[in-house]
């Protein structure tokens, strides 16, 4: 799941890099006119002046930052299906939205196939029946048809996601990402008078001002895609486009943060083969540094770790750092038993107990 977030964050950048490299290029061309008083080529004059250039990129951008944001949130909902298939013995065992949605789903992603829609062509009826039936005729070995998760047929607005995401058991992410500390900082970052309404609002007028910017990055997209004729009228300027482009991530990076979770806690819960437990801690040291015997598990940096209370919360992050007798490793290998430190980038708690998340 995080590469789905890797290769999403990388087709952003790409964007923003772009965009940032043209804004460069017309104000070093300006200043260079502006200090030598030379006359620049009327080619490169057009070039820095065209307000076609200015839409295409607008266009371009818009597309973009939409285009893979949409392909982001089916690919981490596939992923995560998938990843729980994996992980989770039984049919049963999954959450109950999951098993009580596949049925239909599927029923759905058989309709698409044989209507002929191309987004599907790669699947055949045959191979969607015999997921289906695996998963009553054989729970312990189940297959889940994954992309089933994923059919939407509006715009990825947040109520969208949100059906989307209570389609396989997560529910309210609109409200967790709404709550996210990591996007809430930023929102009040970028604005500072929304810093202020963020805190005194709750209600529908929080949600609002959390999800305008996704509404109208969609309205526009909507526009360029529908050729409304006063579209090209309306663009953004480069530095409204790159804060679009951050924001987008943001919501993305909550996304991720709040799928990885809810994966965790179920595969705990249902004692998931992906997991390895390490049980409560030797010691634990400002917060955030954690001591435990290895066990003869392969512990790397960069692995999910996480713990559990008696009330079944969870709390996730990743391993930032190794420790064995005061030497800093990458990896502790499979089988070698030692005490050891990791620094986690949650708070840590001595009384949870904690778990090797591997997918």
């Amino acid at each position: 799941m995080k590469s789905t977030l890797i290769e999403f964050e990388k087709k952003i950048t790409q964007l923003c890099d772009y965009l940032i490299c043209w804004k460069d290029i017309q104000n070093d061309l300006m200043d260079f006119q502006q200090k030598h008083q030379i006359q620049l080529p009327e080619s490169i004059l057009n070039m820095i002046r065209n307000p076609n250039k200015k839409v295409f990129d607008y266009k371009l951008a818009i597309l973009i930052i939409y285009g893979s944001f949409e392909s982001y949130i089916e690919n981490i909902i596939e992923q995560y299906v998938s990843k729980l298939n994996s992980a989770v013995g039984a049919f049963t065992s999954l959450p109950m939205q999951i098993q009580s949605n596949h049925t239909e789903l599927s029923a759905r992603l058989l309709g698409f196939i044989c209507a002929g829609y191309s987004k599907y062509e790669q699947f055949s009826s045959a191979d969607i029946v015999e997921r289906l039936h695996s998963c009553y005729s054989s729970p312990q070995n189940y297959k889940l048809n994954v992309s089933a998760f994923t059919q939407h047929t509006a715009n990825l607005r947040i109520n969208v996601i949100r059906e989307l995401f209570s389609g396989i058991g997560i529910t309210g992410i609109d409200s967790l990402i709404m709550h996210n500390e990591s996007f809430v900082c930023f929102l009040k970052e970028i604005d500072p008078e929304l810093s202020i309404l963020l805190d005194e609002q709750q209600g529908e007028a929080r949600y609002e001002r959390c999800f305008q910017r996704l509404n109208d990055i969609i309205e526009r997209r909507n526009d360029i895609a529908h050729g409304v004729d006063d579209a090209d009228d309306n663009i953004l300027s480069t530095d409204v486009l790159l804060e679009y482009s951050n924001y987008i991530v943001e919501i993305a990076k909550s996304i991720y943060s709040i799928v990885i979770g809810e994966y965790a806690r179920i595969t705990i819960l249902s004692r998931g083969n992906n997991i390895l437990y390490l049980g409560c801690p030797i010691s634990v040291f400002n917060n955030n540094i954690v001591c435990f015997n290895s066990r003869g598990y392969k512990i790397s940096i960069g692995d999910i770790i996480a713990s559990m209370n008696a009330k079944n919360q969870v709390r996730v992050g990743e391993i930032k750092s190794l420790q064995i007798d005061g030497n800093f490793v990458k990896c502790i290998p499979a089988e070698d038993t030692h005490n050891f430190g990791a620094k986690i980038n949650f708070h840590a708690n001595k009384n949870y107990n904690y778990y090797i998340v591997k997918y």
